[in-house]
C-alpha cells in the first residue's frame, strides 16, 4: 500500500532541490566544499546539527527521557496544544538564528522553514491556518523584516496550502526585551500584548502558530490565549528551536 505521507516528502523534496539548491558555501561553517545537502549544509555540518530526537515532551517537544510531560511542562499550564521544535537551542543554530534575525540574511528562512515543515509532516498534526508571531512596528522597521512571517510564508508555501493568515494578529505595546527574564516576568511582560485585528478564518479553527525559538513558552502562550479568546479551537506552535531542557 502506497503511504501518503511517503508521497508528500517526496514532493517536498522536489520543491527542496528547485527553491534552495545546492550552496556554494556551508550555511553552518561558511566554507567552501564540492558537496552540500539540499538545505545548504556540508555533510560534516548536517551530521553534527542539534536535531531534537526521540523521546521528546508531548507538550514541548523537547527531547526528554521519561516520556509524558518533561518537568517544566508538568508545573506549567500552556494554552498552546503541542509544539514542534526541529532543533535545540544550540550552536551552530543558534549562530544561524542570528544571522537570520540581526544580520538580514532572510535567505536562511528558504532552508530553515523547509527543516520545519518536514518536522509538521512528521508530527502528523492537523492545522487550518498558520499564523506568525507578531512584532510591534517599532521593531518591525528596526529589523526591516519579521523572521516568523518569513519562516510561516516557507511553511505555507511548502505544506501549507494557502492557509497563512499574516494579518490576523497583530502586536499592540512594544514590550522591552525578555532577555534575563523568568516566565512570571515574561508573561506579566507580554500581558495584552497582543490583539487578533480579524478573526475571519481562525473561528473555531486549528491554528499553527510560527516562530523562531521557544524559550520559557510565555510569547506564545499569551499569542494563543488571545486566539483562543477569539474563537480559535486549539492553537499548536512550530519553532526552529527550543531551549535545551535543564537538568532536575
Amino acid at each position: 500500500m502506497y503511504c501518503p505521507l511517503v508521497k508528500l516528502k517526496r514532493i517536498l523534496s522536489d520543491i527542496i532541490d528547485i527553491v534552495y539548491p545546492r550552496a556554494i558555501r556551508c550555511i553552518a561553517c561558511e566554507r567552501e566544499g564540492p558537496s552540500y545537502n539540499r538545505y545548504g549544509f556540508c555533510h560534516d555540518c548536517f551530521e553534527n546539527l542539534p536535531f531534537i530526537t526521540d523521546p521528546r515532551c508531548e507538550v514541548c517537544g523537547r527531547h526528554f527521557q521519561g516520556g509524558g510531560r518533561c518537568h517544566l511542562c508538568m508545573n506549567l499550564d500552556h494554552v498552546f496544544i503541542r509544539a514542534i521544535p526541529v532543533f535545540e537551542y544550540d550552536i551552530p543554530i543558534i549562530d544561524i538564528i542570528h544571522r537570520f534575525k540581526y544580520k538580514g540574511h532572510t535567505e536562511l528562512a528558504s532552508p530553515m522553514s523547509m527543516l520545519m515543515a518536514n518536522a509538521l509532516i512528521d508530527s502528523r498534526i492537523n492545522f487550518d491556518a498558520i499564523i506568525p508571531v507578531p512584532l510591534h512596528e517599532k521593531r518591525l522597521k528596526m529589523r526591516g523584516f519579521n523572521q516568523a512571517l518569513y519562516l510561516a510564508q516557507g511553511i505555507d508555501g511548502i505544506i501549507g496550502g494557502n492557509r497563512l493568515l499574516d494579518s490576523a494578529l497583530i502586536r499592540e505595546r512594544n514590550t522591552p526585551a525578555q532577555i534575563g527574564m523568568d516566565r512570571a516576568g515574561r508573561m506579566w511582560n507580554l500581558y495584552g500584548a497582543f490583539k487578533v485585528r480579524d478573526n475571519k478564518g481562525i473561528e473555531d479553527k486549528r491554528i499553527l502558530l510560527v516562530d523562531d525559538v521557544l524559550t520559557t513558552g510565555s510569547t506564545v502562550d499569551n499569542c494563543a490565549n488571545e486566539l483562543i479568546d477569539s474563537g480559535a479551537k486549539d492553537v499548536y506552535v512550530a519553532v526552529l528551536a527550543a531551549s535545551i531542557l535543564p537538568k532536575l
